[in-house]
């Protein structure tokens, strides 16, 4: 009987480390201890980023379990002008599923418009930490904007 106890207490402990390991709601953001070691870089790189003046907006996109969908983020200078001629990178993830990740390019898709396609199959807080190149100028950032869910086209 004191085998047959520990035995299923073992057992049991190691399905419940196995179930908590694999599952995707309970992961740390990738990096997220390097980031804190290279705080005062990270520091660095905000100040350099709003020192050039460029704002980041997030234009609405929808969740969609269907496939692909469209990201846009909208670049403007100071002046409120588009920003145009960047390069960019992506990497976005559900706020709930951070292991869920995806790091699409940015291109162009008019003036100061930049677009990606992602598979947004879940609604909710979405992460997005951009790093847009033009030349030597760099721009670091991170937003936090929700997605909701793809609306239903109403039958006329």
């Amino acid at each position: 009987m004191p085998f047959w106890l520990l035995f299923s207490t073992v057992v049991f402990a190691a399905w419940r480390i196995q179930l908590v390991l694999g599952d995707p709601h309970f992961a740390a953001v990738d990096h997220y201890y390097e980031a804190a070691e290279n705080w005062d870089a990270h520091m660095e790189e905000v100040r350099a980023s709003a020192a050039l003046g460029w704002s980041v907006h997030f234009q609405t996109a929808y969740a969609s379990a269907m496939g692909e969908s469209e990201v846009v983020f909208v670049v403007t200078d100071s002046g409120s002008k588009p920003v145009e001629g960047i390069s960019g990178k992506l990497h976005a993830f559900h706020n709930a599923y951070p292991k869920d990740s995806f790091d699409p390019v940015l291109t162009e898709s008019s003036a100061g418009h930049y677009a990606a396609q992602l598979p947004l199959r879940r609604s909710g807080v979405w992460q997005w930490q951009l790093q847009l190149e033009r030349d030597d100028e760099v721009w670091k950032g991170d937003l936090k904007e929700i997605v909701e869910r793809e609306r239903k086209q109403a039958k006329p």
